[in-house]
């Protein structure tokens, strides 16, 4: 699904029954389009897409909205032109995967605050609205291998790639024989806050968004995508998020049995998804990238990123 401005202008000056200004279109967003705009004095996003369900848990999301996870407020969801749209407030800030080296470091408190409220978060006002999955954690996991209507031919795509399919089945055989120490969370997870969905303003967070990805699930979960995809960002290469972490669950008196197992198992489960992922858009450089760097998990040793690094523009 592809809207274009003049057609958004269109649609929201008809819809809002009033003129529509500063509209812009906003970065960011594999499943849907957002446009930055304002109407009678607010500053607000309307976003686009083909799956109605992510704008559902955008709105659930805002029930868990505190200081430490703030979360814009959605306003309405309806139908418009082949899909939906979802009408939320706008807040403002710089997205954390372009903080500089610096600011990286400074907003660490913050990251590791927003992954307690996560953590904290009632699952249960989650699934009363939305459900919960009918599965195990484990079996969630053990999913990956799995095609959906949105991720699809990736078998056949990794097949027919410079990688091959047998590194996408050495990370999989991995997890089969690990996934047994990964706990039966129930904890609200995010799953995607490094892809231009969380705002950051004088090292604290303004706004976290986007909750199509979201679930349940153990909540080292959302560390292990910090400590996956450093390489991904060279403001995060002075960062050991497992340390920052460790040191944090000590200050705060939490136990966290099989750390560094149950974390090797996420992260090989993050790699693998993304090496499915870029099989389905046949991205041969990212699919390379997530390759080494999944199979690199299995001993726990970092090495040179083979992708270009991003973050830092």
């Amino acid at each position: 699904m592809s809207v274009h401005l003049e057609s958004v202008s269109e649609f929201l000056a008809s819809h809002l029954g009033g003129k529509v200004t500063a509209l812009e279109m906003l970065v960011g967003g594999d499943w849907s389009q957002a446009f930055g705009f304002q109407f009678d004095g607010r500053d607000l996003v309307a976003r686009f897409g083909a799956h109605v369900d992510d704008f559902e848990k955008d709105r659930v999301a805002t029930r868990f909205s505190c200081a430490d996870l703030p979360i814009p407020e959605v306003l309405e969801i309806g139908a418009a032109f082949d899909g939906f749209f979802c009408i939320s407030h706008r807040v403002f800030g710089e997205m954390l995967d372009a903080l500089d080296t610096d600011e990286m470091k400074r907003a660490i408190p913050a990251v590791l605050r927003t992954l307690d409220a996560l953590r904290l978060a009632d699952f249960g006002l989650w699934a009363a609205e939305l459900g919960a999955p009918t599965v195990s954690w484990a079996e969630q996991l053990l999913s990956v291998d799995g095609e959906n209507e949105r991720v699809f031919g990736w078998h056949d795509a990794l097949r027919e790639s410079p990688t091959g399919i047998e590194p996408f089945r050495k990370g999989l055989a991995y997890l089969e024989a690990h996934v047994a120490a990964c706990p039966e969370g129930n904890h609200l997870l995010h799953n995607d806050l490094l892809h231009r969905n969380v705002t950051v303003v004088d090292d604290k967070i303004t706004g976290v968004f986007d909750w199509g990805c979201a679930g349940r699930g153990d909540f080292l979960y959302e560390l292990a995508f910090f400590t996956f995809y450093t390489p991904w960002f060279p403001a995060m290469a002075a960062i050991d998020w497992k340390g920052e972490a460790r040191r944090h669950y000590a200050e705060i008196g939490l136990d966290v049995p099989d750390f560094d197992e149950r974390l090797r198992c996420y992260e090989v489960h993050i790699g693998l998804s993304g090496m499915a992922y870029n099989g389905f858009i046949r991205d041969w450089d990212d699919l390379k990238a997530h390759t080494v760097r999944t199979l690199e998990r299995f001993d726990g040793v970092d090495r040179e990123p083979s992708k270009p690094q991003r973050g830092a523009e």
